[in-house]
């Protein structure tokens, strides 16, 4: 099974440029037949194919951070896609990915699962994105009462607090992900400069910041092996 989120980049990033698919496949010596099936989704695209595709379209890093381990799930993908695109300065492209993320995911995120409560953490960050305050805030009260103490959805609803414009209730929820044994660290670091751009220079975000690093310290060391020869 191939994957849509980059095969509708790719295909939006192609036309933008005004290339026909035949065009485009003699650019990157592909056959046109096999980036057919990568855009219609039947394929799954290969780090090199996204690093080729960046340079002929001069996307940055853009379809290559689509296949990358953090962009694991369809979901996220098609959060990172429209940050992705907010960050090159194409809200228009960026409101465009989120709106069509929503019709893919809502689908499996809305069976009411324990499975698919970090798919509808996801949902919710969209929403937010795209404006849909209501059903984000909906989200944010259906997700906390069905994981009171999960740190990671948390972590994940901390982002849609954070694109309603409520930065006090986001640090709030942040803080308590990290009660709740939140540990990514690097997750953070990757993430805040999109979803949570608003927050970074607050003191009160640094803070929890710092206690997060703290807490990953420490369960380190807690961790760590004892030295050869130790009793």
């Amino acid at each position: 099974m191939g994957e849509p989120v980059f095969g509708d980049e790719l295909r939006r990033l192609r036309e933008q440029l005004g290339l026909s698919l035949k065009k485009f496949a003699k650019l990157v010596h592909y056959d046109s037949g096999y980036l057919s099936k990568i855009e219609n989704g039947l394929k799954p695209p290969t780090k090199t194919l996204a690093k080729v595709c960046d340079e002929a379209l001069g996307a940055g890093e853009r379809l290559s951070a689509l296949v990358s381990p953090r962009a694991a799930s369809t979901s996220s993908r098609w959060n990172l896609l429209g940050y992705l695109n907010r960050l090159s300065g194409d809200e228009a492209a960026a409101h465009n990915a989120w709106s069509t993320g929503i019709k893919h995911i809502a689908a499996c995120a809305g069976r009411g699962k324990r499975s698919n409560l970090r798919v509808q953490s996801w949902l919710a960050n969209i929403e937010a994105c795209v404006g849909h305050t209501e059903r984000a805030r909906a989200a944010i009260v259906r997700l906390t009462e069905a994981e009171p103490h999960n740190g990671y959805i948390k972590y994940r609803l901390t982002h849609v607090l954070a694109e309603l414009g409520d930065a006090e209730a986001a640090i709030r929820m942040l803080r308590e992900a990290v009660q709740d044994g939140f540990l990514s660290v690097q997750l953070l670091r990757q993430e805040e400069r999109l979803g949570l751009s608003c927050l970074i220079d607050l003191p009160e975000y640094r803070q929890v910041r710092l206690v997060l690093q703290q807490n990953v310290d420490r369960a380190k060391n807690k961790y760590a092996r004892p030295p050869e020869g130790a009793d």
